[in-house]
């Protein structure tokens, strides 16, 4: 009994609240706000324990009381003032739908919880279900590919390089070199530009042709030591060429919408045969505006952007 009031008394959510109490065999619970607190901005939760394993909870948990509830401050008003004229009849009523307003919101988190749902199933066949349907729908837009640690690594607190290059390391077997611009050098339009005679009101801001603003490209150098698959990249063959558009599609999801993202690959290394010119494209380079070559002492090192 002591153990089930202590670890009680340590959540600080409904949810978790909800979950502990019933794994703890608590039967019912009711939830009940106060209409008179000054603790609505505070984390708490309070419960009182009734018969046949009936707790009635009171938390800061969203409901129709409060600074950020649903009623409006002069219905508040109205039934402070009536409560304490000893007339609790309407409170006990809407306190009705107050107990069922939080109910569905714990309802629907426990719902977007893969674990909370996996533990209200019956079976074990049900639960594997449930798991199965879960991971299929983080993997549908890449078939081949587990959506988990993007998940994860998405849903985290703040988005860095070092975990773009974390999320990306498990996905492909490339190494990695990414660095955005600390700084870049825009023009400004003639009709834009400041003069230092005869400026009207409002223009002249900035004086000369160009300025400099915090860099918005991130590029991210794909390091390829597979000749063979570096060739089918230059080549634009469709396996090849996919693998690149979804590094970059990738990027574009974790990084901001305003964010610039190039993706380039990069293959250092002796040449796997002569290139000739020939109009067979299976057996010739394609040079154009996404793709270079350079030789060094016998070794080549060529690029391809991703378009």
């Amino acid at each position: 009994m002591q153990l089930r009031q202590k670890a009680l008394n340590k959540v600080k959510s409904t949810l978790h609240f909800n979950r502990l109490a019933r794994i703890l065999g608590v039967k019912k619970i009711s939830y009940k706000q106060d209409l008179f607190s000054n603790q609505y901005h505070d984390k708490y939760i309070k419960y009182t324990q009734l018969p046949d394993s009936h707790l009635v909870v009171r938390s800061n948990q969203a409901s129709l009381f409060g600074i950020n509830g649903g009623l409006p401050n002069f219905i508040l008003d109205w039934l402070k003032e009536a409560y304490l004229k000893s007339n609790r009849a309407y409170l006990r009523f809407i306190a009705i739908f107050d107990d069922v307003l939080v109910k569905q919101t714990v309802k629907l988190d426990t719902f977007n919880s893969i674990v909370y749902r996996a533990e209200q199933c019956e079976t074990l066949q049900q639960q594997e279900t449930l798991k199965q349907s879960y991971f299929k729908a983080l993997s549908e837009h890449y078939t081949g590919l587990n959506m988990l640690p993007a998940t994860l690594i998405v849903r985290a607190e703040g988005n860095s390089l070092a975990n773009l290059k974390l999320l990306l390391a498990y996905y492909f077997p490339f190494e990695f070199a990414i660095n955005l611009n600390t700084l870049e050098k825009k023009r400004i339009p003639r009709e834009a530009r400041g003069r230092l005679g005869q400026c009207k009101l409002g223009q002249g801001a900035i004086i000369g042709e160009s300025f400099m603003q915090l860099g918005r490209k991130l590029n991210i150098t794909v390091k390829i030591d597979d000749a063979t698959f570096f060739t089918e990249l230059e080549q634009q063959s469709s396996a090849a060429v996919d693998v690149l558009s979804t590094i970059k599609l990738i990027c574009n999801h974790y990084v901001n919408h305003e964010v610039v993202v190039n993706v380039e690959a990069e293959y250092t290394g002796s040449e796997q045969s002569c290139l000739a010119l020939s109009k067979d494209k299976q057996h010739t380079l394609l040079l154009g505006v996404n793709s270079n070559l350079a030789s060094q002492r016998g070794t080549s090192q060529r690029t391809v952007r991703a378009l």
